[in-house]
């Protein structure tokens, strides 16, 4: 008996080895699954967020166009008419992660990428397909000649184009739009924000979904005014002496003109048509769920 007693004993103290051995294993490779794996960090519920400083001084003597093209961020372009054959890009690049190593780490991931093309420098976001909870973002800030046209595209942001001689055309998702001192044409179309535009001199087209549109345009003769919203207002200021054929519509608010002589005027519940000093241009403003405010100044 007491032989089966040392025996069992014997057992016992082996079985616990194991558990003690097989438990330590456990938290071991827990542990070390925290330290590596991106999505477990070092403090559950809690956010880390690493930055990176960019800056880039690229001659550019063959080009005369750029392209930005952005995922989340902002986006800001300048022209400089210190600048003849110079493009100065700079900006920030940032991850937030829930840990502070893997945010460090995803940095090298996000890049920015500088293409050129025949007559055009492209720049881009390029980051993982997969962001596994993390969240990317890229601010730009790009000064370019003045001369030069401008095309921008971005998901998530926002938009500042100024100081242009040439064409300038962006395409956004969400954020703001916002384009001043342009001596060419502009277009911008946007989703989910509002397009403010500021001394344009030149044709205008905009197309939003949901916001609001401010615009203060100039029209020489034949040049064109297109304003179009879905849910949102528009509010439009131009020289009292434009001259431009003018039609407005809403479906559901009100039309209002300050400081403006409209010739052979027609004014429906919801439109307003007629002649601003014989009609050399165009404007049209439509919106579906807002109301029309028209200014002279």
């Amino acid at each position: 008996d007491l032989k089966e007693a040392n025996v069992m004993h014997q057992n016992q103290r082996i079985s616990v080895s194991k558990l003690l051995v097989f438990t330590v294993a456990i938290l071991f490779f827990a542990a070390s699954g925290c330290d590596h794996d991106p999505i477990y960090g070092d403090n559950y519920g809690r956010r880390y967020t690493a930055s990176e400083d960019f800056s880039f001084d690229l001659s550019v003597t063959e080009y005369l166009s750029l392209k930005v093209i952005g995922l989340n961020g902002d986006i800001e372009i300048i022209g400089d008419p210190q600048l003849t054959g110079q493009c100065l890009l700079s900006g920030e690049k940032q991850v937030e992660s829930d840990s502070r190593g893997d945010a460090l780490r995803e940095l090298d991931y996000l890049q920015v990428k500088i293409v050129r093309e025949a007559s055009q420098l492209v720049i881009q976001t390029d980051q993982p397909e997969s962001s596994r909870g993390r969240e990317y973002t890229v601010n730009y800030v790009v000064r370019i000649p003045v001369n030069w046209t401008t095309e921008v595209e971005l998901l998530n942001g926002n938009i500042s184009i100024s100081d242009m001689t040439n064409a300038v055309r962006a395409t956004h998702s969400n954020g703001n739009i916002t384009i001043s001192n342009i001596e060419h044409d502009v277009v911008a179309d946007l989703t989910n924000g509002n397009i403010t535009l500021e001394n344009i001199n030149g044709n205008v087209e905009t197309a939003l979904v949901n916001g609001n549109i401010s615009a203060e345009v100039i029209l020489s003769d034949e040049e064109f005014c297109k304003l179009h919203v879905v849910n949102g207002s528009i509010s439009l200021r131009i020289p009292v002496v434009t001259s431009a054929e003018l039609s407005a519509g809403t479906t559901n608010g009100t039309i209002r003109l300050v400081n403006l002589l409209l010739e052979n005027a027609n004014f429906g519940e919801h439109s307003v048509t007629g002649m601003l000093n014989g009609g050399a241009g165009k404007i049209h403003l439509q919106t579906v769920n807002g109301s029309i405010v028209i200014t002279g100044f």
